[in-house]
């Protein structure tokens, strides 16, 4: 994964933070998590992860999602369902 490319799913995600959470004043980083975003619950973690399966024509299963426990492990598993061949 390049820089760029990460950096793309980061400013992704940005969007997506503000239209869920409606606050634009979340910094976004690999060690984010959860307990770290006030409202961040179960119903608003499913927004994120649909708006990023919409975004990027992907699909992240239930069994991927236990091993993501911060926004960095979400970042990697985007970028390595969007990886070329």
């Amino acid at each position: 994964m390049s820089a760029a490319e990460e950096q793309a799913v980061y400013a992704r995600l940005a969007e997506i933070f503000r239209d869920v959470f409606g606050r634009a004043d979340i910094t976004l980083h690999p060690g984010l998590t959860a307990g770290d975003v006030v409202g961040w619950d179960s119903f608003r973690h499913v927004e994120i992860v649909l708006a990023l399966e919409d975004h990027y024509a992907i699909r992240i299963s239930t069994r991927e999602l236990e091993r993501v426990f911060t926004l960095g492990d979400l970042v990697a598993l985007v970028l390595g369902k969007t990886a070329s061949p």
